[in-house]
Formats: C-alpha cells, structure tokens, sequence
C-alpha cells in the first residue's frame, strides 16, 4: 500500500513539471575566469587587446576572427613561438582558438615581429538551437585569453 502512495505521489509530481514547449530557457551568468583559471596564463582583455609584457610576447590584439601577436624578444639567443590561444567570453565558453607555432624561423634577440592569425568562432546559436540555454547577447565578446605554451 505504501508504495502505490509513494507512486502515486511521485507520478502528481512529474505532472506538474512544465512540458518542454513551455519551459524558460536557462540564462547564464558571468564568471571571473582569472579566478577560475588560477594557475594557468590568463589576461583580461580590455579594448581589445592584452598587454603581456613578458620575455617574448609583448601584446595580443584580438578582434572578431582575427589576432595580432607582437612579439618582443628580450631574451639573449634566437627564439621561435611554440603557443596556443584560447579566447573566452564573459560565461566562461571558449569562443575562438588558435595556435602560433613555428618549425624554421626565430627572433633573435631584441627584435619585434607582429604575427597575423585568424580563427574559427564557435557558432554557439547553432549548437545550442535545440537546448534550454539562453544565448546573452554579448557571448561573442572575448574577454579573457588563455596563452599556453612557450617559446623554444
């Protein structure tokens, strides 16, 4: 007897549940990424750009599918870039990737070298068409970058 009270109980319950039709998408909220991502290299990107100001990278440029690296090289041999950029947007959702690795060519010591890249966005709307996730309306707006990696 029990467990057809319990039964039915649970079966009231799932009726009151709003069907999927009906059901408010779910919005998202923003994050602090430097704090989420203690440990790795991440910078905030502010009017559009990074400054990192290490041994080797001095700033990226970043803009919609597009980046600018300036590289610095403030080391005493010849270097060659070996990283990977990631660029995330305020809810934490990486939005863009690229990497700048190269095999021959270096920099040598105190010159400046500005490399162009482009990357492929995340097409967020189409992956999320069918799901109950509320795109904001700046998700494409990058504001964090993750640099890993180094120079050889």
């Amino acid at each position: 007897m029990r467990t057809h009270t319990i039964t039915i109980a649970i079966l009231c319950g799932l009726l009151l549940l709003p069907s999927p039709a009906s059901a408010e998408k779910l919005s998202l909220a923003p994050i602090n990424l430097l704090e989420r991502a203690k440990g790795k290299n991440v910078f905030k990107i502010e009017d559009g750009e990074v400054n990192v100001g290490d041994l080797f990278i001095k700033r990226v440029e970043i803009g919609k599918n597009t980046a600018i690296i300036t590289y610095l090289n403030k080391n005493t041999t010849n270097k060659k870039p070996d990283y990977e950029f990631h660029i995330y947007n305020a809810y934490g959702i990486e939005i863009g990737r690229f990497d700048d690795k190269w095999l021959l060519d270096t920099i040598a010591p105190d010159d400046l070298r500005k490399e162009n890249k482009s990357f492929y966005s995340a097409s967020l709307p189409e992956t999320l068409k069918y799901s109950d996730i509320a795109l904001p309306a700046d998700w494409e707006s990058a504001i964090y970058i993750i640099i890993e990696g180094n120079e050889k």
